[in-house]
């Protein structure tokens, strides 16, 4: 990852950083939140209450699976 962040520019980096961030954030919560498929879409995807990036960057932080340092 860091070598794909390095040919980046900034903004490029900035993007991609986000992206890969959201996906494994969006990972997180399908693992620990034992959902059937189908709910797990209804709450990550779309319009579900946690499908941005924000929503679940505060309530993982609000569970502690992430530290202060990944919430900034």
């Amino acid at each position: 990852m860091t070598v794909e962040l390095n040919k980046e520019s900034d903004r490029g980096a900035v993007l991609v950083g986000v992206a890969y961030l959201d996906e494994l954030l969006t990972r997180l919560f399908r693992k620990k939140m034992l959902l059937s498929k189908k709910l797990s879409e209804e709450l990550l995807e779309g319009f579900g209450p946690l499908s941005g990036l924000s929503a679940r960057t505060k309530v993982a932080y609000a569970l502690g699976w992430i530290g202060p340092e990944t919430y900034l």
